[in-house]
This record gives structure tokens, C-alpha cells and sequence, in this order.
């Protein structure tokens, strides 16, 4: 469209002259009215061509840089709200997470200003035992008993332990093979007979390859 607007503003300017020596080509009755039709018609297509002119590439390529700067702006200011945030929850989520352990020694505390020096010490005498030989949970206690603890300190002592007892069986089992010999069903019993479940004694038993 410019061009075109471009190209009738030349024409008009090669009007003027013309009208001035022919008026009659641009039905105008005098020279000065033929003067005032080509120069009104020639600012005319002037401004059009100017209204309809491209923008310089320059300008293009200004304003398009200048929207990619603000598009980025407003990225890179996401991506920094996005880290804060991120920021904030790991400070809130650390303090929580240190008060986990807090709790748990305080609760270690508590149970251990809670003991008497005799579940104390018979804690420490079960653990003993454990370290020396096997033993089943109602054997254990049966051991404490026999060195003095009454039932309710030696019970507390071994459900203070922490003891896989079906494994403690194993090693009973395999100590009694290591000393001498027994049929598959004779261990077992002997197993029973210490205090283990005929479940753990069979386990046992299992384990071992009887």
C-alpha cells in the first residue's frame, strides 16, 4: 500500500508542471486553481506514504530487543522468587528436622533418669550374658533371676535389648552340634527345653542343615 501511495505522490509531482502548461488536464479552468489541485494532491499521497511506510528496521529490531529484555527480566525475577521460596522451606524444614534428634535424646534421658541402678545393672549383665553365649528371652531372664535381679528387673532388663531371638537359636543350635551330636527332632527339643518357641527351634534347625 505505501508504494503504491509512493508512486501517485510522483505522479503528482510531475502534475505540477504539467498543469501549469495544459490546466485543462487536471480540469481546472486557470493555472492557479491547476496549481492548488497538483500541490494538495501531491501532500496528500506525501502524508498516505508516510502514514503507510514500513517502520526502519532498526526501530523493529529496537523494540524487539527491548521486549526480550523484559520478558527475561521477568523470568530471571520468577526464578529468583522460585529459589527464595525454595530457601525458605529447607530453613523451615531444618529446624524440624533438628528437633527430631532433640526429642529422641530427651526421651533417652528421660528413660534412663527413669531406671534403677538394679534395672541398670541388669541390663548391662544381660548384655553380657548376650555377648558371652546365646540364650532365649525366657532363658535370660531365668539367668538374671539366678543372679539376683527379681523377675520385674530382670524382665525389664531383656525387653530393654534389642535381640533377634530366632538367630539367638541358631547360635544355640550350632553350639550344641559344635559339643556333641543330635537327631533333628532331638535338638529341637533341646532348643524347647532352653526356652525357644518350637517355631524359632525348628528355624534353627533349619538354618544349620539338620
Amino acid at each position: 500500500m505505501s508504494t503504491l501511495f509512493f508512486i501517485l505522490f510522483l505522479l503528482s509531482l510531475i502534475a505540477i508542471p504539467v498543469a501549469l502548461i495544459k490546466p485543462g488536464l487536471v480540469r481546472a479552468s486557470s493555472r492557479p486553481k491547476a496549481l492548488l489541485v497538483t500541490v494538495v494532491s501531491t501532500l496528500v499521497f506525501l502524508i498516505l506514504f508516510a502514514i503507510t511506510a514500513p517502520e526502519p528496521v532498526g526501530e523493529l529490531a529496537e523494540e524487539e530487543q527491548e521486549e526480550n529484555e523484559v520478558e527475561e527480566n521477568v523470568e530471571i525475577e520468577d526464578e529468583v522468587e522460585e529459589v527464595e521460596e525454595a530457601e525458605e522451606e529447607e530453613e523451615i524444614e531444618e529446624p524440624a528436622e533438628e528437633e527430631a534428634p532433640a526429642e529422641e535424646q530427651e526421651e533417652v534421658v528421660e528413660e534412663t533418669e527413669s531406671e534403677t541402678l538394679s534395672q541398670q545393672n541388669a541390663v548391662a549383665m544381660a548384655r553380657d550374658y548376650l555377648a558371652y553365649t546365646a540364650f532365649s528371652k525366657s532363658g535370660l531372664i531365668d539367668q538374671l533371676k539366678f543372679e539376683g535381679f527379681d523377675d520385674d528387673d530382670a524382665t525389664y532388663a531383656v525387653n530393654q535389648i534389642n535381640v533377634d531371638w530366632r538367630e539367638q537359636a541358631v547360635i544355640m543350635a550350632q553350639d550344641y552340634l559344635d559339643y556333641t551330636s543330635f537327631s533333628r527332632s532331638g535338638l529341637i527339643q533341646q532348643l524347647e527345653f532352653e526356652g525357644f518357641s518350637t517355631e524359632d527351634a525348628t528355624y534353627a534347625v533349619d538354618e544349620i542343615g539338620l
